[in-house]
């Protein structure tokens, strides 16, 4: 049945062996039409669903279910029996099946019973409590992950009078849940505030490791996630703050890290507080600094949402809110006899560190009564204790100490107290620079990354000096070993160790350099992005250099937005990215750096208002944003209208055309569509592209016969035309078309020819789109372990660019590892996802090309 009664249903899902035939389905169809049920496929797949408005007639249609199983002579000698699950839930008018949670929940309950077991979701167990009739019961059995949730659900088993109740233990689907991998290497000391950590993290909900930088706040929170992993049922899992804007989303970040499923027209922190709500585990927030006021305004929400989620965080300052406990981390004691310093953190460190830069070092007595001078020296730093003793494959512990003593007289007293610690570690290096070398240093300090020979020198360059003088003086830092000469593909780049890199910045700011050291980088990169743009070079080669420059290009966004003065810089920076932001993403951290740009920098000379809307509107369209794309593109439409530049209106209206389909309005993206070609008309022209969009869009919207007709006109078109771009696009309608007429073979052809043309074409989005479509055709043709590969493959990369998968889009792709795990089991499943989802876009795309039609199986 297509139509689904609206109000309270309760779903009753049978797993029935093939063995048991029509007679049996015949009758329990019968049984549940008697109950005033409904009645779903009965007479073939491994599941039989009927759903009912009273809970009564669910219970007596189960018990039905068992007697018949019973009575029947073929599933006696089989030792068939039913397994059901149950799940209540409210269905809304015009809901289809497949999106409604209860009967999703019911069939993964029925799917985890044993034979002969009935099992029951929270919201039946809630509904049927209070009415439970004569011989029933109701067993709890714990929580039990489910599906693809990242989270665990109560579940309890049904006992009916007369059938068995003992079942062996339910395993869960999938183990617990991390990005939180790699082991720890050489953790030393923190015991005690471990352990007091542990205590306040299963005695609150909210715990902050503050401290200087340097002492170690990250180090001791990377290893209690990693040691709590399997403490918590959904495991532990860590959020890089560093990497959103100033500024930016918190809940962006934590939806991304922690890979939650999209939920279109909903916002980031609806999404974190709708999927953690039942999820119990550890989210560590790693290096709050520069999003503290975002993190204290919605975290409290979240806490208050996800009662039974513990977050770690790690900042150089405190939240300052009522639910949160604060550790402040303290650097290493430093023992002044002998004996307890050798069995000291601090010493056990620095013998570590040691021996790991030079293997044959050994302190006798005398060079450990050194070594504690030094420790003491730098107050008990962690990184600075590090920092030093990476030195003794250089220097000796007492030409170490020598220096390191000359450097602490000659600065320490001079710096404020919070960084007088970090200044015991590495003034002493900057200490014998020249004041060039220390004006070189500084500057590179704004660098996020590596970055090329010719932006390092500019960045650092003394006005007054020669490119080769500048050249010299990087040449000197490396060898100083205060830069780093890194190989970034063929060439050289340079770039800061991250403790360098922190000392650096604080110089800067004590000089109040900082903000001229960023706008410096912005202008470099302006220039050598417009350079760029003017150049002849092949589109793979430009884009593989922005993504080699991108840590850098970002770190400067994030700044330049946040300063008032640095706002127009930054539009213009994200004006000159647009494109590689539309063929690389991600789509959502795009399209946050323009709207926050655009709204602190208003204007771009030569750039129309409009066109920034339309780009705007763009990237929150492909990132899932439909209500923010939308209002963005149709102020677009609207300022082109008023300006009269028609050609910019029909591609407004075309991107809105797209991101309307995207979200199944197709009513509207066809209007959109159609009055966008017929501006171009107007314009006494023809497109290809709107011809096409305006046949998908007919695709989507089932007018199959208007499509091939626009379809055509846009094929002949483009014989005169060449558009590589469209040749692709027209190629993936005429798959659409083939699988719409279960013409496998000529989807095979097409899927192939689209990779290729989406390949040449530089489309990370198309290729995605069409590895997922040959996912699809090889499950269709019974190719089900490739399938696996490429679908979850795709969906991978689909989210690590941040695009925002269309509903249908959505649907499609779960349906089809429904049936994946329904053909292979669910262990086999989840190993070639896992297999999938670590492959390259490369491997994909060649697992996806492979073979000679994609009918022949490759193991």
């Amino acid at each position: 049945m297509e139509t689904i009664p609206p109000g309270i249903q309760t779903f009753v899902n049978l797993r029935v062996a093939e063995t048991v035939g029509p007679g049996v389905r015949g009758a329990l169809a019968r049984r549940a039409k008697q109950e005033s049920g409904f009645v779903l496929d009965p007479l073939d797949g491994i599941f039989f669903l009927a759903f009912f408005p009273l809970v009564s007639s669910a219970l007596t249609f189960a018990r039905y279910a068992h007697d018949i199983f019973a009575r029947d002579e073929k599933a006696v000698e089989k030792g068939v029996k039913p397994a059901i699950g149950i799940e209540c839930g409210e269905v809304l008018a015009g809901t289809p099946l497949k999106r409604i949670v209860s009967f999703q929940r019911s069939t993964e309950l029925a799917g985890l019973a044993y034979d002969g077991q009935n099992l029951i979701g929270p919201a039946a167990r809630e509904v049927i409590r209070p009415s439970l009739a004569a011989g029933f019961g109701i067993i709890e059995l714990g929580e039990i992950r489910l599906g693809n949730s990242i989270s665990a659900d109560h579940v309890w088993q049904l006992a009916i009078s007369g059938f068995p109740v003992d079942f062996p233990r339910i395993e869960a689907l999938d183990d617990v849940g991390t990005n939180i991998t790699e082991v720890p290497e050489n953790f030393i000391g923190r015991d005690k505030e471990a352990a007091e950590i542990r205590r306040a993290l299963t005695e609150g909900q909210l715990v902050t490791i503050s401290g200087a930088a340097g002492v170690g706040k990250s180090s001791l929170a990377y290893w209690l996630a990693f040691d709590l992993v399997e403490t918590y049922r959904d495991g532990a899992w860590k959020v890089d703050l560093a990497k959103i804007p100033r500024g930016g989303s918190v809940a962006t970040a934590i939806a991304a890290d922690l890979k939650l499923p999209s939920m279109p027209n909903h916002s980031n922190e609806e999404r974190v507080r709708t999927m953690l709500s039942t999820m119990s585990g550890l989210v560590w927030l790693d290096n709050c600094e520069h999003v503290i006021v975002q993190a204290r305004e919605v975290l409290p929400r979240i806490l208050k949402y996800c009662p039974r989620v513990k977050f770690l965080l790690t900042s150089r300052t405190a939240l300052g809110i009522e639910e949160e406990e604060t550790f402040e981390l303290q650097p290493f004691g430093v023992p002044t006899d002998m004996e307890e310093f050798a069995d000291s953190e601090a010493c056990r460190l620095f013998m570590n560190r040691a021996k790991a830069a030079s293997p044959e070092f050994d302190a006798s007595p005398a060079d450990l009564a050194v070594v504690a001078e030094i420790c003491r020296r730098v107050d008990g730093l962690p990184l600075a204790i590090e920092l030093a003793a990476a030195q003794v494959a250089r220097y000796s512990v007492k030409t170490l100490l020598a220096r390191l003593s000359e450097a602490l007289k000659a600065s320490s007293a001079k710096l404020p107290s919070r960084h007088k610690t970090l200044d015991g570690a590495l003034s002493w290096s900057y200490s014998l620079l020249d004041e060039p070398q220390q004006k070189f240093f500084r500057n590179l300090g704004v660098l996020a990354g590596p970055t090329r020979r010719d932006i390092a020198v500019a960045l650092g360059r003394n006005p007054r000096a020669s490119e080769e003088a500048s050249l010299a003086v990087l040449r000197a830092l490396v060898s100083a070993s205060l830069v780093q000469e890194v190989k970034l593909g063929a060439s050289r780049a340079y770039r800061l160790l991250e403790p360098m890199r922190q000392f650096a910045l604080a110089q800067l700011d004590k000089l109040g350099e900082e903000s001229a050291a960023r706008t410096k980088l912005g202008k470099e990169y302006l220039e050598w992005l417009e350079k760029l743009g003017e150049s002849k070079l092949p589109e793979k080669r430009w884009v593989l250099l922005i993504s080699r420059e991108m840590a850098n290009l970002e770190a400067t966004l994030n700044w330049l937005i946040s300063d008032p003065k640095g706002a127009k810089l930054a539009l213009q920076l994200c004006v000159k990215l647009i494109s590689y932001w539309l063929l690389e993403g991600p789509f959502d951290l795009a399209h946050e750096w323009c709207a926050l740009a655009f709204e602190r920098g208003k204007s771009v000379p030569g750039v129309a208002t409009a066109d920034i809307y339309g780009w705007i509107g763009t990237f929150a369209g492909y990132a899932g944003s439909y209500d923010a794309a939308k209002a963005a593109l149709q102020r677009a439409i609207q300022l082109h209208g008023k300006s009269g530049n028609k050609e910019r209106e029909a591609v407004a209206l075309t991107n809105l055309a797209i991101h309307l389909r995207n979200n199944g309005e197709l009513e509207e993206a066809i209007k959109a569509q159609r009055r966008a070609l017929e501006l171009t008309e107007e314009g006494g022209q023809s497109s290809v592209m709107r011809l096409a969009n305006l046949a998908m869009s007919l695709i989507w919207g089932g007018e199959i016969d208007e499509a091939k007709h626009y379809h055509g006109k846009a094929f002949e078109l483009n014989k005169v035309i060449g558009d590589q771009w469209a040749r692709a696009v027209l190629e993936t309608q005429a798959t659409a078309f083939d699988m719409l007429e279960n013409n496998t073979a000529s989807a095979e052809t097409n899927a192939s020819k689209c990779l290729e043309s989406y390949r040449e074409a530089g489309s990370v989005q198309g290729l995605l789109c069409t590895i997922e479509v040959v996912g699809f055709l090889a499950l269709r043709v019974g190719n089900v372990e490739r399938a696996a590969k490429l679908i979850a493959g795709a969906a991978k990369h689909f989210f690590t660019r941040g695009v925002g998968r269309p509903p249908m889009d959505e649907e499609k792709k779960n349906d089809a590892l429904l049936e994946i795990e329904t053909a292979l089991g669910s262990e086999l499943a989840e190993a070639l996802y896992a297999e999938g989802a670590q492959m390259s876009l490369d491997e994909l795309y060649d697992l996806a090309r492979s073979g000679v039609g994609l009918g022949r199986r490759i193991n």
